[in-house]
C-alpha cells in the first residue's frame, strides 16, 4: 500500500471481526491454481506496482511465465492500490492492452 493509504486500509481493517480477517487471509493463502494456469486461453494483463507488498512483483512474474501469452506491466512507485494510487498509469496500460489485443476496439467515454 502506499504510505498515504496506509493508514486507511489498517482504520478499515480493524473494522473486521477478527475471525473473519483470519479466514479470508487464510482462505487466500490456501488458494492454489498454479497447476492450471497453462490452461488459460484468453489475453490476460497482468498489473502489479513495483512497491506491492501483498502480491510482490515476483508473484506476477511467476504468473506471466505460466500463463501463455500473458502480458506484465509493472507501475513504478505503486504499492498493491494500483487504481486509487497510480489511475492514469493504471487505465493507461489497460487501455494499451486493449488497444494490442483488440485492435478494432473503439475507446470513449464510459
Amino acid at each position: 500500500f502506499a504510505p498515504e493509504l496506509l493508514a486507511a486500509e489498517l482504520q478499515g481493517l480493524s473494522q473486521v471481526p477478527q475471525p473473519q480477517l483470519y479466514a479470508d487471509f487464510t482462505a487466500c493463502n490456501n488458494y492454489d491454481v498454479a497447476a492450471r494456469l497453462d490452461q488459460i486461453k484468453i489475453p490476460v494483463l497482468i498489473l502489479v506496482g513495483d512497491q506491492d507488498k501483498m502480491t510482490p512483483v515476483k508473484n506476477s512474474q511467476y504468473l506471466q511465465e505460466n500463463i501463455p501469452g500473458a502480458v506484465l506491466h509493472i507501475i513504478p512507485a505503486a504499492g498493491h492500490h494500483l487504481m486509487l494510487e497510480k489511475p492514469a498509469q493504471t487505465t493507461a496500460a489497460i487501455g494499451d492492452f486493449l488497444a494490442d489485443k483488440f485492435p478494432g476496439l473503439r475507446s470513449g467515454p464510459v
